[in-house]
């Protein structure tokens, strides 16, 4: 199995993406739509982070 599927409630939780490339931008995209506390976490951030 390559995927494992996980479905959590966000609202109100801290959420650490670490990376800054196009990789954590597709997750913070994902993430932005929540009511998660973000906090992105690495050198040299994407222009749109």
């Amino acid at each position: 199995m390559q995927h494992f599927p996980v479905f959590v409630d966000l609202r109100g939780q801290r959420v650490v993406i670490a990376g800054t490339g196009e990789t954590a931008l597709a997750k913070l995209r994902l993430v932005l739509r929540t009511e998660a506390c973000i906090t992105v976490c690495g050198a040299d951030p994407h222009p749109l982070i």
